[in-house]
């Protein structure tokens, strides 16, 4: 018996694998599968922002692979964006400003269809969450019009200092995930005590330990807008939210609309045009990024999401889809408190926020939490806490942390 820690890998069948993106490019990832027995559903994991040391090996990311098949029979993707690196190697490309990266969320997608994997959700950390918001359903669901909308409200600054929606965000939220977007990557416990979660807000009585890991220094985006109140939060003015509030209005009807017209075939994948190839083994390339594989994402898990880079709009689509919408918020998160999360998602009437007690943005000391969590969702017939000891074969696999940023 041996006691599950940050660098215990558990028994899967691993498979590196190459996704293949529309816009021809090949990014590195790995496909973990329970090893005696077939998945009972499927998570692509999106991992946090690669500019800032965020890779498919960030360390809740890399726990989930390493842990998830054999404690909870999930199938596990995780893959690195264009531009990102990771111990797997470098994908292609450069960072695409979570535009460019509709296309990695797309291949995966579509690598999940075609392999037939069961019950497909998607869950992001941080940056990785707003990808999962702004490409994780396809037009069909978001009906048409949305984009030309979304595309209405002003470009987005490459540099990532968008954040167009005017909700409340935290002094210094630039969208950035600390100063290397790993959290434990040397192996720091994980041990995270009781985590109720009974409720849609549940704090527990914990409190917040202040460690050095959680905190670092924080630079304010140029280009944000609003005022600054005393207790260092913004907020957007009166007319900026009733433009916004419009916006949504506009959309929500579009998608009343469309939703009419739209059917969903017996096997999930939203597909009432038939785009798919005849034997179900179609693929990215050759297709329109508007007719990926996304109509089978089932739900999406956000995990510490900044809502920095997905637009009212975008979020908006979710309300017509129905999906569950899930956020795991770090009680002192750096970039959105609950309260916040909960206002940013305020146009999506299904979507549940649940409170992460005494977790920062990193989430260290946390992921054993977010790993139940989790599976709760996606894996609601599995009995969560998850174990914390193993029985049987495994292996201590200290990964080696590659920046992205050198080449």
């Amino acid at each position: 018996m041996v006691r599950i820690g940050p660098n215990t890998k558990l028994p899967a069948r691993r498979e590196a694998v190459t996704l293949h993106t529309e816009d021809g490019l090949r990014l590195v990832g790995e496909l973990a599968l329970p090893a005696d027995r077939a998945p009972v559903a499927t998570v692509v994991l999106l991992h946090p922002l690669p500019t800032h040391g965020g890779m498919m090996d960030s360390h809740v990311l890399r726990k989930a692979a390493f842990r998830l098949p054999a404690l909870a029979g999930l199938a596990v993707l995780r893959f690195n964006t264009r531009g990102a690196a990771s111990e797997a190697g470098r994908s292609e490309g450069t960072f695409g400003a979570a535009e460019g990266e509709r296309f990695d969320v797309a291949a995966a997608l579509d690598f999940v269809r075609v392999r037939g994997l069961p019950r497909v959700w998607l869950a992001g950390w941080s940056f990785g969450s707003d990808l999962a918001l702004m490409h994780g359903i396809d037009s069909r669901e978001r009906s048409e019009g949305t984009e030309d909308i979304d595309a209405a409200e002003g470009s987005r600054d490459v540099a990532g200092t968008g954040g167009r929606d005017g909700a409340t965000v935290r002094d210094g939220a630039d969208g950035r995930d600390g100063p290397d977007g790993r959290g434990a990557a040397d192996g720091a416990d994980d041990r995270d005590g009781a985590d109720r979660r009974d409720g849609a807000d549940d704090r527990g009585d914990t409190e917040h330990t202040g460690d050095a890991e959680d905190t670092y220094d924080l630079e304010r985006a140029d280009g944000t807008e609003g005022t600054e109140r005393a207790d260092g939060t913004e907020r957007a003015d009166s007319a900026e939210r009733a433009d916004s509030a419009e916006r949504v209005g506009r959309v929500e009807r579009t998608l009343d609309i469309g939703r009419a017209d739209r059917t969903e075939r017996a096997d999930g994948t939203g597909d009432a045009k038939g785009t798919g190839d005849a034997d179900g083994t179609g693929g990215a390339k050759g297709t329109e990024h508007t007719e990926h594989a996304t109509g089978l994402v089932e739900g999406v898990v956000l995990i510490a999401p900044p809502l920095r880079w997905s637009s009212p709009v975008q979020r908006a689509a979710w309300a017509a889809t129905g999906k569950p919408v899930v956020a795991l918020v770090p009680e002192f998160d750096d970039y959105r408190l609950p309260e916040h999360v909960r206002e940013g998602c305020a146009m999506i009437p299904q979507a549940r926020v649940i409170t992460l007690p005494g977790a920062g943005h990193l989430l260290v000391g946390h992921a054993d939490a977010v790993l139940d969590h989790l599976v709760s969702v996606i894996a609601p017939e599995t009995p969560v806490p998850l174990p914390r000891d193993w029985d049987g074969e495994w292996e201590n696999h200290q990964v080696t942390i590659v920046d992205s940023q050198r080449r």
